[in-house]
């Protein structure tokens, strides 16, 4: 309502590209200028916010982790030993070897093939 009423009351004594352009120069000055400025402070009051807590989660995962890293890092090396052992102990089956050529490139095992042979 206020813009129609500034174009009507001015468009006597203005053209209208200059009315328009002054009031979307008040309305970005008036509503965008503290928007902004309000967005602005609010996202550095959470950040603040944020970091504290974020300082305290990686704390506490720092702990559990050099508590429990260590022995879950020592059994998945002996799950893998583990899995080359019998891998190695049993006898090649062609399943095995098909589900292998549709999950790896054909390159990949001819360099493991000619790796192993060499070796």
């Amino acid at each position: 309502m206020f813009d129609a009423v500034v174009v009507v009351g001015l468009s006597a004594r203005l053209p209208a590209d200059q009315i328009l352009a002054g009031l979307l120069a008040f309305r970005v000055m008036y509503q965008l200028v503290p928007l902004v400025g309000a967005g602005v402070l609010f996202g550095a009051v959470e950040a603040l916010a944020a970091r504290q807590w974020f300082a305290q989660t990686v704390e506490n995962i720092s702990i559990w982790a050099g508590a429990v890293g260590p022995t879950v890092l020592a059994g998945c090396t002996f799950a893998g030993g583990v899995v080359l052992l019998f891998s190695n102990a049993m006898p090649v089956s062609t399943a095995r070897l098909r589900l292998v050529e549709t999950v790896l490139p054909l390159t990949m095992i001819e360099d493991t093939v000619n790796l192993s042979r060499s070796g």
